[in-house]
């Protein structure tokens, strides 16, 4: 995506700020007490154990209780598009950002928090600080641009998490991680190298992968300490590529596994793990939130796509099931 671009298209978006929502509620049962929104960054779905993959990326997921979906794609391949796309109900003619899913949590009642180890400002704004702008409270870990968040360690999110949990409201909290955004060993900090497939920068972007396991399950872990009903979301805002090429970790996309995500939900009444198999895209997410979390609502027609094989790769929409698949590294330990 050029430069000028990029502009545009956030230029269009802040125009949302100050634009009303069109959410009308329905019908609210809110089912929970706390519901944790985890954005990731970077995750392939076939590099995580809990979808098979034969390395162990996720010892604390692949046993956990939830429903974890096996066929979900990104709208985009990068984050800058996918996002907006993920979060919003964005309509490709307006580019509207306003109704979003923080704009609708706050309609409904619930009290938000955006919580975000990704730089807030950069050479422009960016769409998910647009969105976050929304929320009624914001803890930005880094002020700065991107680069201020490089060595920031995505642990660090965690008390602001625990502290929330604490406060009385029902409430929203929406977590955007750095995750294992390239290069993924900026990403490790003092977590440890566990995986030895031959390449450096691949065994490092496995770790993260390990790392994000850790991550959700000390979350879960303050959420079950807390007492209250609960639900996590997770997804992951596109894949990449990995190869073993001079730059074996980077965006694309040009192949499925740029758009193959992870995405669960796991909550306090989960009793068994579940592999689900629809396929659909992440721009249904503000549908699969709502019908979770107990919020019925409707908006005006706006000409929305039904997306549910296509994705934007940047430049035009084309089908996903066209693309094709790259192989797995699954060098051995």
């Amino acid at each position: 995506m050029r430069l000028t671009e990029a502009k545009t298209e956030v230029e269009i978006l802040k125009q949302g700020i100050s634009i009303k929502d069109q959410f009308t509620i329905i019908k609210k049962n809110i089912q929970y007490k706390n519901i944790l929104v985890i954005i990731g960054e970077s995750v392939t779905r076939e590099y995580m154990s809990v979808y098979g993959y034969p390395l162990d990326t996720t010892p604390w997921l692949k046993n956990a209780n939830g429903d974890f979906y096996t066929n979900v794609i990104s709208p985009a391949p990068n984050t800058f598009l996918s996002l907006p796309r993920t979060l919003a109900r964005f309509d490709e003619n307006k580019k509207e950002a306003a109704n979003n899913i923080v704009n609708l949590s706050n309609k409904a009642g619930l009290d938000t928090y955006w919580v975000s180890n990704q730089g807030r400002i950069g050479q422009f704004d960016t769409p998910a600080t647009i969105i976050a702008y929304h929320a009624k409270h914001k803890f930005f870990l880094n002020g700065g641009d991107y680069e201020s968040a490089r060595n920031s360690d995505d642990f660090q999110m965690l008390p602001y998490i625990d502290n929330i949990i604490r406060s009385k409201e029902n409430k929203v909290i929406f977590a955007h991680m750095i995750g294992s955004h390239p290069n993924p060993c900026d990403r490790l900090q003092s977590y440890p190298l566990n995986f030895n497939t031959g390449n450096k920068i691949i065994d490092c972007y496995l770790s993260s992968i390990q790392k994000l396991d850790l991550f959700i399950k000390r979350a879960a872990e303050m959420l079950e300490k807390n007492g209250k009903p609960y639900v996590i979301f997770y997804f992951s805002d596109h894949g990449l590529t990995i190869d073993n090429s001079s730059n074996p970790v980077r965006h694309g996309n040009s192949y499925r596994e740029n758009y193959d995500i992870p995405f669960f939900i796991i909550d306090n009444k989960s009793k068994k793990h579940r592999l689900i198999n629809d396929q659909f895209s992440n721009s249904a997410f503000l549908s699969k939130f709502s019908e979770k979390v107990g919020i019925e609502y409707k908006l005006p027609l706006d000409g929305a796509l039904n997306l549910d094989n296509m994705i934007y790769n940047g430049t035009s929409f084309i089908d996903y099931k066209s693309l094709p698949s790259s192989k797995i590294i699954d060098g051995k330990m």
